[in-house]
């Protein structure tokens, strides 16, 4: 047996069957091993996805909250700066007015100052009604001028009635509103 193991065909069947053995062995262990290194690689490659998301996510949270924070402290600072300056403001708004309705040629009527509260309890509204007589175009620009100005002025209502054919000119109800700090904040 010990000659048959020396022969040539001997030692090639035996090599042939170490070599499947070997191949066997590789294919049920290191396949699977392979498998599993590419999986979790793929695992790994989508844990990397998720946390790039969370932190794009965060970051977007981030600059919510501080956009969020900026406009609150505009907001206390427009309260406690420009709402609170009240006689300060209705002169400012009073000289504007006369200013405005001289240089575009308007006549005035008596203007009517009223108050009232807001729905924010802190808060007062000044109404203001404006009888206007004077040209459209006029008329227009003026309310341009208001809209433009830096004096926290809003139209809230507008009434226009032709007041004469011949003269061109147009009367119109402008009422405007602006806010101030009300209550114990004077």
């Amino acid at each position: 047996m010990l000659l048959f193991l020396y022969g040539r065909t001997a030692q090639l069947v035996t090599m042939a069957c170490l070599l499947l053995s070997l191949l066997v062995f590789w294919h049920q262990s290191i396949g699977p091993e392979r498998a599993i290194a590419l999986d979790s690689s793929e695992r790994l490659d989508s844990e990397r996805l998720t946390i790039r998301k969370m932190e794009l996510e965060l970051a977007k949270a981030d600059g919510i909250l501080a956009r969020y924070n900026h406009n609150q402290d505009e907001i206390k600072r427009f309260r406690s700066g420009f709402l609170e300056n009240r006689d300060e403001r209705l002169v400012r708004i009073s000289s504007f007015l006369d200013k405005r309705t001289q240089a575009r040629g308007i006549d005035r009527d008596m203007v009517s100052y009223n108050v009232s509260s807001s729905r924010e309890e802190d808060l007062e509204i000044h109404h203001i009604d404006l009888p206007l007589m004077g040209r459209y175009r006029d008329i227009r620009a003026l309310v341009g001028d208001i809209e433009a100005s830096d004096l926290f002025l809003i139209i809230t209502e507008l009434n226009l009635d032709e007041a004469s054919h011949a003269s061109g000119a147009v009367r119109v109800e402008l009422s405007l509103a602006t806010y101030f700090q009300g209550g114990d904040h004077e």
